[in-house]
């Protein structure tokens, strides 16, 4: 930690080519210094699923340095932007954006991914009048399709001045989105993509809880919100509130 460090390269033609590949050596008043016991653990025990890949399943002190990716992530957005004649999403003070990770990759499959209950669209608030609801169309599934319309008829039901858009992109136009929005609400547990883009985020932030459970403080403006998640270990015949009918299952977590 006391000297540089540099690589070669990102190797991608993405707005992440724009991220630094230096740093120069940490200060005496370093994260290191300032927080031994987070920099110790993040070196002795930084959790059982840790394989330094995804950090959000590590337990570590990678919140502490938030300015820094909020300042070099959008930097890097509009500089790429600036080469490649884009321009970066400009949204009205009551827009919001929505964003699912429901593909058929991982929904109802996979341990880590899944949406969350309904109950997390009462984390709306009451100045949104838009809603851009964010996903991958290239992914998508009948089951996710199915989702995302009692979705907007659960919306329409408790937020009937919202307009509901769909919104999607390519993967730069979705994640500056989610960068540059006044408001955010992530409904889908495990998404890498949307903890960065939103952590680069200056607006109000609502989304799941990490990997286990992990909820780290990351400033004021980011809210993790407490609803039950459709893991495919979840029994839906135990659940309490109705959703919806799909295949031979009624989906009821709420």
């Amino acid at each position: 930690m006391g000297s540089p460090f540099s690589f070669s390269g990102w190797n991608t033609p993405t707005w992440i080519g724009f991220l630094p590949v230096s740093v120069a050596p940490v200060s005496s008043n370093s994260c290191v210094k300032a927080y031994p016991e987070l920099f110790r653990r993040m070196c002795d025990d930084p959790g059982p699923e840790c394989d330094m890949v995804y950090a959000h399943k590590c337990v570590g002190a990678w919140n502490y340095i938030r300015t820094q990716i909020l300042q070099e992530t959008r930097s890097a957005l509009e500089r790429w932007a600036q080469l490649n004649n884009e321009t970066k999403p400009i949204f009205n003070p009551s827009d919001m954006v929505m964003y699912d990770r429901c593909s058929e990759d991982n929904t109802l499959y996979h341990p880590e991914y899944a949406p969350i209950g309904f109950s997390a669209f009462k984390c709306i608030p009451k100045t949104v009048t838009v809603l851009y609801h964010v996903y991958d169309e290239a992914q998508t599934t009948l089951f996710c399709d199915a989702l995302r319309k009692e979705q907007t008829k659960y919306l329409k039901a408790i937020r009937p001045d919202i307009a509901v858009i769909p919104s999607r992109g390519s993967a730069w136009k979705d994640f500056a989105k989610l960068v540059y929005a006044p408001y955010v609400l992530v409904i889908s547990t495990g998404s890498t993509f949307a903890l960065w883009a939103t952590l680069a985020n200056v607006g109000h932030v609502w989304i799941p809880p990490l990997y286990g459970g992990m909820t780290p403080d990351v400033g004021s403006n980011y809210h993790w919100i407490s609803t039950p998640i459709l893991y495919p270990s979840i029994d839906s015949s135990t659940q309490k509130c109705s959703c919806f009918n799909y295949g031979n299952h009624r989906w009821v977590w709420f």
